[in-house]
């Protein structure tokens, strides 16, 4: 009996040292991805993230995306980005009492509702999926069964979500969210010169922060050329 309780605890010592190890290893492995991912000076993040910024509003990189849209005299394509699901909110009748629960409606967006008997709430649906466009004068969704053309001129608000956006609009009185369009993905390849050392490979996707900040960009060139 001896014999055997001294192999099991000679056994679980065994595994023991081997899972300690590997957590040495991973964390390891982790500091050093750490590194790469940080390896690159910010000062050249910024600029080449502004570099990606102004080619975009300028239309240099229209060619890549395949498009239907008929452009107007003067328009120019910034991107068509598909699979992007056009959500709006609804008030959806409930019964039954809760002490309150978080619903995670969709990437990025959730709500917390609080403890209630029947009533009313209002969640986030998806409506339709299509591709949204972005020109230097419109925001168009296209879909199966909703189509939507927004002046850049009427968007009152726009909040950034890291898949999408919220968006308020003059002559529509309901938030419109459009997720999903991170399925746009960029690598970006910098080449660094002989003095420098750093990994030269990053991947960048559209995020609300940068529709927002594109449209601001092209409404602040409106003001400039109408000035």
């Amino acid at each position: 009996m001896e014999i055997i309780l001294v192999l099991g605890l000679i056994i679980i010592l065994f595994i023991w040292a081997i899972s300690i190890n590997k957590t040495v290893d991973n964390n390891s492995s982790e500091k050093s991805l750490e590194k790469i991912e940080s390896s690159i000076p910010q000062n050249i993040l910024e600029q080449e993230y502004d570099d990606l910024l102004s080619k975009f509003i300028n239309g240099e990189l229209s060619e890549k995306f395949n498009t239907n849209l008929i452009l107007k005299k003067n328009e120019k394509l910034i991107f068509d980005v598909p699979e992007v699901s056009l959500c709006e909110e609804r008030s959806i009748k409930i019964k039954g009492r809760n002490q309150g629960f978080s619903i995670r409606i969709m990437k990025g967006v959730s709500y917390r509702f609080g403890g209630f008997e029947a009533g009313m709430e209002k969640k986030v649906v998806e409506l339709d999926k299509g591709n949204l466009i972005l020109t230097n004068k419109r925001l168009i969704f296209s879909g199966k069964t909703n189509s939507k053309e927004i002046l850049l001129s009427k968007i009152n608000t726009i909040i950034p979500l890291d898949h999408g956006i919220q968006l308020n609009r003059s002559g529509k009185q309901k938030t419109e969210y459009y997720v999903g369009t991170d399925v746009l993905e960029i690598e970006m390849t910098l080449i660094p010169t002989k003095e420098e050392n750093y990994n030269d490979k990053i991947k960048w996707k559209l995020t609300g922060f940068e529709i927002k900040k594109m449209i601001q960009m092209l409404l602040r060139e409106w003001n400039f050329l109408d000035n």
